[in-house]
C-alpha cells in the first residue's frame, strides 16, 4: 500500500485508497499511478493532468477528501460552497477525478469510506472512466462538444451521445 494512502474495501472486494489531507496535485497523480500501474491510466493522468492540477487543490480548499479509485481514477466528495456545483446529478467527472454529489457530515473522510463500503460503484465508475477517457481525447474538445450536444439532444429528445458511448445503464440515466 502506498504511504499515507488508507486502504477501504467496497462493497464488491474492490480496493479504493483514501489521500491524505494536504495532499498536492503532483503525489495524487502519483499515488493513482502506483496503486494503479497500467498503460491506460498512465496516458490517461497525463492527459487529464490539468483535472489534478484544478480539482486536487480545489477539493482541499472546500474540505472534501479524495480516494484513488479501483480503474485509476479520483473520487472527490465533500465539496462545499460553490464548488459543490461540480457535481451534478449523482456525480460529475471533470478529466480523472470524479465529484461525487453526497451528503457529508463534518467528516467528510467518514463520508467517503462510508460510500466506498456501502454502495455498489462499480458501474457507475465504469461509466466514469469512459468520461475520463473522453476528456483525455481533447478536454476544451470535449467540455464545449458536450455542452452543445446536451442542447442538441434535448431539443431532439433522444439520449446524449456521450452518455450512450459511456452506457446509460451505468450512469444511472435508464
Amino acid at each position: 500500500m502506498g504511504k499515507g494512502l488508507e486502504e477501504v474495501k467496497a462493497v464488491d472486494g474492490s480496493v479504493f485508497w483514501v489521500l491524505p489531507v494536504g495532499v498536492g496535485p503532483r503525489e495524487a497523480a502519483e499515488a493513482v499511478l502506483r496503486m494503479v500501474p497500467t498503460p491506460e491510466v498512465e496516458r490517461r493522468v497525463n492527459r487529464n493532468r490539468w483535472s489534478y492540477e484544478i480539482l486536487v487543490p480545489l477539493t482541499r480548499c472546500a474540505g472534501g477528501r479524495l480516494a484513488v479509485t479501483p480503474n485509476g481514477m479520483l473520487l472527490a466528495l465533500g465539496l462545499r460552497g460553490p464548488a459543490k456545483l461540480l457535481a451534478q446529478r449523482g456525480g460529475t467527472t471533470y478529466g480523472d477525478v470524479f465529484c461525487i454529489k453526497a451528503e457529508r457530515g463534518d467528516d467528510a473522510a467518514h463520508t467517503l469510506r462510508q460510500l466506498i463500503q456501502t454502495r455498489p460503484l462499480e458501474r457507475l465508475l465504469r461509466h466514469e472512466e469512459i468520461h475520463s477517457q473522453q476528456w483525455a481525447r481533447g478536454a476544451w474538445r470535449f467540455a464545449v462538444g458536450y455542452l452543445i450536444e446536451a442542447v442538441w439532444a434535448r431539443l431532439r429528445h433522444r439520449p446524449h451521445r456521450d452518455e450512450v458511448e459511456a452506457g446509460l445503464r451505468d450512469g444511472g440515466y435508464q
